[in-house]
């Protein structure tokens, strides 16, 4: 298949290793926030599908902060500290509610005791090998974050992220009552 294809690629190319400790948190941003009706406060509070967006498929692009929260707690379990989070300017020219959107994230993270870095706008092939190497890895909905984190498993670099088939793409609601669910157990 084609990942494994571009597995090889990535294994090539190498993959660099984020400071232990460190959580990478993809956030999914431009179009799907920028053309959502709803502020990012909204889109912020719970499990809410894209709606109204022309050629985009209707899930669950952007993870409330719960889901932050309840990763944060987590992951300071397993000993991480600092958070990174990756979002890149997604087809939009406009970023005023995408840069609203990580501000907040890094707000919860930060409040959880995490030192946070944002990397926003880099080129998406060096975002997408830096993802790879995090140690523990944090997806958004989207295809972009279903790339790297089956990546993640086919380069066996996926040990210390929560094994929870389908993180990445839970993508109706049932599916993301089950991932809360599974969450809130560990």
């Amino acid at each position: 298949d084609r990942l494994h294809a571009l597995s090889r690629v990535v294994s090539r190319r190498g993959v660099p290793k984020a400071e232990k400790g460190t959580v990478i948190v993809h956030l999914r941003t431009g179009d799907v926030v920028e053309k959502d009706r709803r502020t990012v406060k909204d889109m912020l509070h719970g499990r809410i599908r894209l709606i109204d967006c022309p050629n985009m498929s209707p899930q669950i692009y952007v993870r409330p902060l719960s889901y932050h929260k309840q990763l944060a707690s987590i992951y300071k379990k397993r000993d991480a500290r600092r958070v990174v989070i990756v979002a890149g300017k997604h087809q939009s020219e406009v970023y005023t509610k995408s840069l609203e959107y990580i501000n907040l994230v890094k707000q919860s993270w930060e409040q959880d005791g995490y030192t946070v870095t944002i990397r926003f706008g880099g080129d998406a092939d060096t975002d997408f090998l830096y993802m790879c190497g995090g140690q523990f890895f944090v997806p958004s909905g989207g295809g972009f974050s279903h790339n790297i984190h089956r990546m993640r498993q086919i380069l066996e670099l996926n040990k210390d992220d929560i094994q929870y088939p389908g993180i990445e793409m839970a993508s109706q609601l049932k599916q993301w009552k089950e991932l809360e669910l599974f969450l809130s157990k560990q």
